[in-house]
């Protein structure tokens, strides 16, 4: 019964991990964030995307619907954008996440039909809505948070409104750390040998984790990633003032005042434009 436990709950964390991961996989945006040039998701790693296979009708027919849109996206992305909204129709109609990429594809298809805004308002329907099917718990949606605003910075990049990108890029890098410095979902253990085991899998994680956050907010990473940003913005003689609002962000994770920092580095971000 033990290990049976332990099993599902490693199963549920692998799966809330991909969330974020898998969003940075799907094929046509590849994570120039990252200083490793590694687009990071379960895919990389040989899991399927979906948490869990069903063979329903309904999960059938929206996985080809979503294949479909794909397929039409770079001929008729109206055809695509049509295509995907049945497709998520079908899904709501099942139990299955088809995880935080699948989803993030329609703002795009919007943007190349020429239909910005509502692609935008797309962004921020996943953000205060999640997805269907979507796991609870606050780690799985700091991780959707962080996958949602690095394809808002691509989606603000391709409108050449570079400098709005990186307040979304340095979201993207803060929400990433916040999630892994999100306890872990606590899962059933009947005897005491089980919540044990649970325990220890927790510490191994939490200190796995740990290390993990501790290397994506030290204050050279963060300085390589804002480099970047601000690179391709054109805004680089502003990188010590916004550097300091982001390690200092950074630090203050899990518990942050987000709202706060953000409009702090938005200040920065307004000041890089004057």
């Amino acid at each position: 019964m033990e290990v049976v436990v332990i099993v599902v709950i490693a199963v549920v964390a692998l799966a809330a991990w991909g969330v974020h991961r898998g969003a940075r996989d799907d094929g046509a945006e590849p994570d120039s964030r990252r200083s490793d040039g590694k687009a990071a998701g379960l895919a990389n790693l040989g899991f399927d995307s979906e948490v869990v296979r069903h063979t329903s009708t309904e999960h059938e027919q929206a996985r080809q619907l979503f294949k479909d849109a794909t397929a039409a996206s770079a001929e008729d992305p109206d055809k695509a954008i049509a295509l995907f909204r049945k497709a998520c129709d079908q899904a709501a109609l099942t139990s299955v996440d088809h995880g935080i990429d699948v989803y993030l594809r329609l703002p795009r298809y919007l943007q190349e039909a020429g239909k910005s805004e509502e692609g935008w308002r797309e962004f921020n329907n996943l953000l205060v809505k999640g997805y269907p099917n979507m796991l609870e718990g606050n780690r799985t949606r700091h991780y959707m948070e962080s996958a949602v605003y690095d394809k808002m910075r691509l989606f603000l990049q391709r409108e050449k409104r570079t400098a709005e990108a990186v307040v979304f890029g340095a979201k993207s890098i803060i929400f990433e750390i916040k999630a892994l410095l999100t306890e872990w979902p606590s899962g059933p253990a009947e005897s005491s040998q089980g919540k044990q085991h649970l325990e220890q899998w927790h510490r191994k994680n939490l200190r796995m984790d740990m290390r993990s956050a501790e290397s994506l907010r030290h204050r050279d990473r963060l300085s390589r990633e804002l480099t970047k940003l601000l690179r391709r913005a054109k805004l680089l003689d502003r990188h010590d003032e916004a550097l300091a609002v982001l390690c200092e962000w950074a630090d203050a994770q899990p518990n942050a005042d987000d709202a706060g920092y953000a409009h702090r580095f938005d200040q920065a971000h307004r000041e890089m434009q004057g």
